[in-house]
């Protein structure tokens, strides 16, 4: 039996090849899950900082206006309340410039947004119906819709306002609040 040295050459050659190949393709493919791993850390990171950056922001007017917050649900039901000018204008104005800046950190992938709906659901939700019961729907909708358009998607199904949010009724009078606990106000 005679063999070919270059024969056996070539499929050393081509198997040396494919081991090189085959390394490279696992290096390729740690080297993703790296990236991912390490993208998915700075979104977490960065949900953490807005979280903080929202309670740095809004500490001072949270401060005035912690007695409207405790009684939250009587100061709701008359919106021509003294109160209730005081809640919107303390709880429902800073909110809106966070909120918007939050949309354009989803947007941008910047930010987990379960992490934050879990840290802020009670703030988006009351932010949603001072904004609907001082403004109205419509306004409320068209003035603010476009700006947090990515939250109110994300966020609004699961809200507790979401009947408030994706219907008219606030506009005609018929909307009984909504408790914090998820109960009509009228049943208590």
């Amino acid at each position: 039996m005679q063999i070919y040295y270059g024969s056996v050459a070539d499929w050393a050659q081509a198997i040396a090849s494919t081991v090189v190949l085959v390394l490279i393709y696992k290096q390729m493919r740690l080297t993703t899950v790296q990236l991912r791993q390490a993208e998915d850390y700075e979104r977490k990171r960065m949900s953490w900082d807005f979280i903080k950056f929202c309670h740095e922001e809004l500490l001072q007017e949270d401060q005035q206006i912690h007695n409207l917050i405790d009684n939250y649900d009587s100061v709701i039901k008359t919106p021509q309340s003294k109160e209730f000018a005081e809640l919107v204008e303390h709880y429902y104005k800073p909110r809106v410039h966070v909120f918007t800046l939050l949309n354009q950190l989803i947007h941008h992938q910047d930010v987990e947004e379960p992490v934050l709906y879990g840290y802020m659901e009670e703030d988006f939700n009351r932010f949603i119906e001072l904004g609907i019961l001082s403004l109205g729907h419509k306004t409320f909708t068209q003035q603010l819709g476009p700006k947090i358009d990515l939250v109110i998607t994300l966020w609004g199904s699961k809200a507790r306002v979401k009947d408030l949010l994706f219907s008219h009724k606030a506009t005609t009078g018929a909307y009984t609040p909504v408790s914090s606990s998820g109960t009509d106000s009228s049943e208590a």
